[in-house]
């Protein structure tokens, strides 16, 4: 307390928990495609040879739409905080911009190490006014949402807007998939916090990292202090399990340089995956890929992962691939600055086959 640190420099990019999401799955539905072309011209009686590289993206594929719901500011943050959602083809129709006088577009500070980890501070400005009616009005609005509902929801709105939304995806009437995909409820618990035992009874799918999952079970924040870094593993993974079993949701728990571990206490939401124990409940170990060695900023691995994931559910995927998919989302976006910017579209992710296809068979734990 009282310490000035001194930093080289800073940068001013676009972020927030649901909008790192939004953004990750949309790239997680995209595919990229470059076209190089070459001219040559005479200069002066030079023969001279330009190179041009074009890339083009190609967005919403596999009939997945993500719509982000929120509110911004009208003020000079707002257009830094939409721009990557809009690079990345999120739909913004129902972002709702406040007056002045009601909030700010929310600010983080992110304190970045030589390692690449980082420390964040939240100034909740104009998250604090979402609602769940926004989502209302987007299920209402006579757009198809026919074909299955799956809700990111976060711990950067108020909690009583997400209870709210939560009733309102449940009770939403859709056609039921043929794969058996139905209205889902993907909450990832960041920041982290206790949550009221009815809310874990209707999430189908629970993200957590370590300390997310120690919050969720209680332990309390000076004990977790005292452990070490595989204790505090340990218990997070424990933890997990534990919650898996008693609230029958699935639960994925990220581990950082580590992977994650997803825990399935049944064959739910058509979510599949070899490795069934005598218990009822499948254990699945996925490694982060080894390159997260040279990570440069991790702030937005974790919103990768569950945005990438979350795309990968709603195409329908498997549990292996859903998480691969998110492994090496979160993974590749640790390779760059900032938490949009470096996420992976398809086509990057795709490219990392290989190490996909080295982990088949060997995923159970």
């Amino acid at each position: 307390p009282g310490m000035t640190v001194v930093a080289p420099n800073y940068d001013m990019l676009p972020g927030g928990k649901g909008a790192n999401q939004a953004a990750a799955a949309a790239k997680a539905l995209s595919f990229t495609s470059s076209k190089t072309e070459t001219r040559t011209e005479t200069i002066e009686g030079r023969t001279v040879t330009h190179t041009f590289t074009a890339t083009t993206y190609e967005k919403g594929a596999f009939g997945v739409e993500v719509t982000f719901i929120g509110c911004v500011g009208q003020d000079a943050l707002k257009d830094c905080a939409l721009r990557g959602l809009k690079k990345a083809g999120v739909c913004l129709k129902h972002v709702q911009k406040l007056p002045p006088e009601t909030a700010r577009t929310a600010c983080a500070a992110i304190l970045v190490d030589a390692q690449g980890e980082n420390q964040i501070v939240v100034g909740g400005g104009a998250n604090l006014h979402n609602s769940a009616k926004y989502l209302e009005d987007w299920l209402t609005e006579g757009a198809d949402r026919g074909k299955g509902l799956l809700c990111v929801l976060q711990m950067e709105v108020p909690f009583e807007e997400n209870l709210r939304a939560i009733k309102l995806v449940k009770g939403w009437q859709t056609d039921e998939r043929r794969d058996g995909f139905k209205n889902l409820i993907l909450l990832n618990v960041a920041p982290a916090c206790e949550v009221p035992p009815p809310v874990l009874l209707e999430t189908d799918l629970l993200m957590l990292n370590e300390h997310e999952a120690l919050a969720v079970g209680g332990k309390h924040p000076e004990a977790v202090g005292e452990w070490s870094e595989v204790e505090c593993a340990a218990q997070a993974t424990a933890v997990s399990e534990a919650l898996a079993q008693t609230y029958g949701c699935v639960v994925v728990v990220t581990l950082g340089r580590r992977g994650c571990i997803c825990y399935i206490p049944h064959q739910r939401i058509g979510f599949t995956a070899d490795g069934q124990g005598n218990d009822g409940m499948t254990r699945l170990l996925v490694p982060a890929l080894s390159l997260l060695n040279g990570a440069v900023d991790t702030v937005g691995a974790g919103d990768a992962f569950v945005g990438a994931f979350a795309a990968s559910v709603a195409q329908g995927m498997n549990a292996v691939d859903s998480l691969m998919n998110a492994v090496v989302a979160g993974s590749l976006t640790c390779m760059g600055r900032g938490a949009q910017e470096p996420q992976p579209t398809r086509t990057e992710i795709e490219k990392v086959e290989s190490y996909t296809h080295s982990l088949r068979g060997t995923s159970s734990c």
